[in-house]
């Protein structure tokens, strides 16, 4: 699992450097509107990380023709990243929230009972100040790591069928841990109307289209089952 450690590492520290280029060039280009800006934006981190993510399975799949490794890869891939993203996006944030907030006031940090007690005789002004030290919800990172999971199950459907059924599990996994980062770690985010997903739907549709392709490489020139 090593390698596949340190390729999870990578792929989250290059994501992480590239997402301050891509919003540079972004508003560099300066687009006449804010959804031109958003789409130019989601589409060049889609790009560099979908590429950052899946060059190592396509290397597996296409120049070492090893299917067995493949499978391998696609299933610690999954079950580590689950892990990174339930650790990096709630329980690291919210134990940061409490170390400094309890450091700023000066007083231990409290158990669960104290916790609910103190809650219910808090007022309605301590309530939105608690809110305001928290971090903003960031839609964007959500919506990326479910269009990454997407490409993981449809690009390489053929090599690891059952990666759609670890899907729903790494799901309900980041369901609950997205219930738990907004009631707890994350503000209140702002409600936006919209009429559809956008570039989001655009890039959900070429994905659907390239796993065609991908998976008839895969079956006729990595696998024996042709």
């Amino acid at each position: 699992l090593l390698p596949v450690i340190l390729h999870v590492i990578c792929i989250s520290t290059l994501n992480a450097i590239y997402r301050v280029v891509a919003e540079a060039l972004s508003n560099w280009e300066n687009h006449e509107t804010t959804i031109e800006h958003r789409n130019s934006l989601i589409l060049k981190r889609f790009l560099f990380e979908a590429f950052d993510c899946y060059v190592a399975l396509f290397y597996l799949a296409l120049y070492e023709r090893d299917v067995v490794r493949l499978r391998m890869e696609l299933v610690a891939v999954f079950q580590i990243d689950t892990f990174r993203r339930v650790f990096l996006e709630c329980i690291l944030p919210m134990l940061f929230q409490r170390v400094t907030h309890n450091h700023a006031k000066g007083r231990p940090v409290l158990s669960a009972t104290q916790k609910s007690r103190k809650t219910m005789r808090t007022t309605d002004v301590s309530i939105a100040t608690d809110d305001i030290d928290k971090d903003d919800y960031e839609l964007f990172d959500d919506y990326m790591e479910i269009m990454i999971q997407l490409g993981y199950v449809t690009l390489f459907a053929s090599a690891y069928p059952l990666a759609s059924l670890l899907s729903i599990m790494a799901n309900w996994v980041e369901i609950r841990s997205d219930c738990f980062k907004l009631t707890h770690v994350c503000r209140r985010p702002h409600c936006f109307r919209s009429s559809g997903l956008g570039m989001w739907d655009t890039i959900m549709a070429c994905l659907i289209w390239m796993s065609a392709l991908t998976n008839c490489m895969i079956a006729g020139f990595s696998s024996g089952q042709l």
